[in-house]
């Protein structure tokens, strides 16, 4: 616990804190434990009682008002359904607007796809596995307990892809 209070103190966010422990010094220290390297786990309830330096706080009244003001759309709060029906209606005008432009240029039109809260967060994944992040780390910042749950969904292959792994070779030989 001491070693969690230290780095507490020295800034790191109680969720950081939390996610090391549980995903980094848990398993590599039962690892050693299942293969025999140590008797028993040190770090094994370390955190009961750890609450951090930093505790949270509920929003006084006032930023709460503040806040349920600014995210408010016609009245309602901004919820995942409000912000999806914004993004398509964004791309609805992007749309039109890139219609028109394509007819009045006289050219190909690059028009955008349905796009939804959970495509950006698809996206976002992709790009971090396209970018060569170690896939566990990919799978810490996505949350999923089984690696290949994120290798499945969110490590897409194209052709794209696949020059630039050729490519890589290339120089490699």
């Amino acid at each position: 616990m001491k070693f969690y209070s230290a780095l507490s103190r020295e800034g790191y966010a109680d969720a950081t804190i939390r996610m090391y422990h549980n995903n980094l010094i848990m398993p590599a220290l039962e690892f050693a434990v299942d293969n025999d390297l140590i008797r028993k786990n040190p770090a094994k309830g370390c955190l009961e009682g750890y609450e951090g330096i930093r505790r949270r706080e509920a929003l006084t009244r006032r930023e709460q008002q503040v806040f349920l003001d600014f995210v408010k759309s016609n009245g309602r709060p901004f919820t995942v359904s409000l912000f999806n029906a914004a993004l398509g209606r964004m791309v609805k005008r992007y749309n039109e607007i890139e219609t028109e432009a394509a007819r009045r240029e006289k050219r190909e039109l690059v028009l955008l796809p349905h796009i939804s809260n959970h495509i950006l967060w698809h996206t976002g994944c992709t790009r971090m596995a396209e970018s060569g992040m170690d896939p566990k780390v990919l799978q810490t910042i996505m949350g999923h307990s089984n690696i290949a749950v994120t290798m499945r969904i969110y490590n897409h292959v194209d052709q794209e892809r696949i020059e630039r792994e050729i490519k890589k070779m290339e120089y490699a030989i």
